[in-house]
This record gives C-alpha cells, sequence and structure tokens, in this order.
C-alpha cells in the first residue's frame, strides 16, 4: 500500500529562536482606505 506520509515516522527537528537587536529609523502607516503610506510616531498595534 502508498504511504502517503513517509516523513510523519521521522522526529521533527526543533531550532531554537534567535534574538536580534534592532532599532527602527522610522515608522510609516499606510491607512485601510489607501496604500500612500505617511510617517507616524508610533504604531497602535493589537488583536483585531
Amino acid at each position: 500500500m502508498l504511504d502517503l506520509f513517509p516523513e510523519a515516522e521521522k522526529p521533527v527537528e526543533i531550532i531554537p529562536a534567535k534574538k536580534l537587536s534592532a532599532r527602527a529609523a522610522a515608522l510609516y502607516v499606510a491607512p485601510s482606505d489607501h496604500f500612500q503610506t505617511r510617517s507616524v510616531d508610533e504604531l497602535r498595534l493589537g488583536f483585531d
């Protein structure tokens, strides 16, 4: 019989994440009513 998932028998390799240090030089936002971006002092982020 054809094995549909041959890789499922092998253990998954978990690679730890790396933390990167960075600094934003500028922030821009594109309002939802058009794509033209504009500079802003802060970004409002959420789970909406």
